[in-house]
């Protein structure tokens, strides 16, 4: 079992040794107060993101299996402290590679970035939340709304405007055909350079390696 931490998420991860499994049950405990389950699923679950933790807090993790026969014993435990909101934050993302890193730490996103008119775009929540943004996403509009602070910012499927603090901006000035796109099986890809840029952060694009950097504050 391992854990990777930003400042409002949490990876947990383990390996699946059992062969009739119905689910597991995952619990967590701060500081020496009691284990709470604060998660279940089903068959062949691996890893999970816990977005309920707060930045600067450490965080306590086990993972156990459980069918109709009884619970298997509790995996290890793993702890992991999440990051300040104010430190510096590096991310590494490789198109088409679902790999990245957060500050050096090995994460993985469940869609690979994609180069789509000449910009990068991905499954913005990574990024965002590693910015210490919260992402929502509005079905009805076809909308995704990050909210920092103060800081509100809007962007709807196939719109090339978004809304930044009630007002509509261009996401590219440079290429009007730059817009939030969903790509198979249903993800939503944002443009991470209109997205990092509006959140305080820098992008870094390395043509030989495809290798976009995001730093927070701007480098």
């Amino acid at each position: 079992m391992g854990v990777a931490g930003t400042p409002r998420s949490v990876e947990v991860n383990w390996n699946d040794n059992s062969s009739n499994e119905e689910g597991f049950r995952i619990e967590r405990h701060t500081g020496t107060g009691a284990w709470i389950q604060i998660k279940t699923l089903g068959v062949g679950a691996i890893k999970w993101m816990d977005e309920t933790v707060s930045p600067a807090t450490a965080y306590s993790y086990r993972v156990k299996a459980y069918n109709a026969g009884g619970d298997s014993a509790w995996s290890n435990e793993f702890t992991v402290t999440t990051p300040s909101d104010v430190q510096t934050v590096v991310i590494k993302l490789i198109i088409d590679k679902k790999n990245y890193t957060i500050n050096g730490i090995s994460m993985i996103m469940d869609v690979a970035p994609v180069i789509v008119e000449s910009r990068t775009l991905g499954p913005v929540r990574y990024i965002a939340e590693a910015l210490g943004a919260d992402v929502a996403w509005d079905p009805v509009e076809r909308k995704v709304t990050l909210t920092r602070g103060s800081k509100v910012i809007e962007l709807w499927i196939g719109r090339n405007t978004a809304r930044v603090g009630g007002l509509y901006v261009l996401i590219d000035p440079e290429n009007p055909e730059v817009k939030p796109v969903i790509l198979p099986p249903g993800r939503t890809m944002l443009p991470f350079r209109f997205i990092a840029e509006q959140l305080g952060a820098s992008v870094g694009w390395d043509p030989v390696k495809r290798e976009v950097t995001i730093t927070y504050p701007a480098a």
